[in-house]
């Protein structure tokens, strides 16, 4: 699965996506993280375990971007310090709607293989005060 924990960042697409975003530029990762999301919510494929791993990061950042009170870890602290790009309202529903998709069974790899390593409700538990902070609520 490439992943070592429950959390946004604890695994490796969350840390290529970081790297990605580290290289289009401050002024563009809004750009990016919207048209990622825009491709899972949209898609009729299989979602694929890589591209939601990465889609649940950006959408982590968003969230943390609004309200820096959700722990994240260090690597995505420093990159949102050196970055502090713009979150408009239709990035923060995007994300929001992003990580409400991944969390549906259907046509989810990502899914399904945290559901198959008995993860999925600690997964839910994670990812919270995420959506909480996306729907614009705060964190508790």
């Amino acid at each position: 699965m490439g992943a070592w924990d429950v959390g946004p960042f604890d695994n490796d697409p969350a840390g290529g996506l970081l790297d990605e975003l580290e290289s289009v530029g401050t002024d563009r990762i809004p750009v990016v993280l919207s048209e990622r999301f825009r491709a899972l919510i949209d898609s009729a494929e299989e979602l694929d375990n890589w591209d939601v791993s990465e889609v649940v990061a950006g959408a982590a950042l968003v969230a943390h971007r609004l309200s820096g009170e959700i722990e994240v870890s260090p690597y995505a602290e420093d990159f949102l310090d050196a970055h502090r790009f713009e979150v408009t309202d239709d990035l923060r529903a995007l994300a929001k709607q992003s990580l409400l998709r991944v969390l549906k069974p259907e046509s989810n790899e990502w899914y399904d293989l945290w559901v198959s390593s008995d993860g999925m409700d600690e997964v839910r538990t994670e990812l919270e005060p995420f959506i909480r902070v996306l729907a614009g609520g705060r964190d508790a």
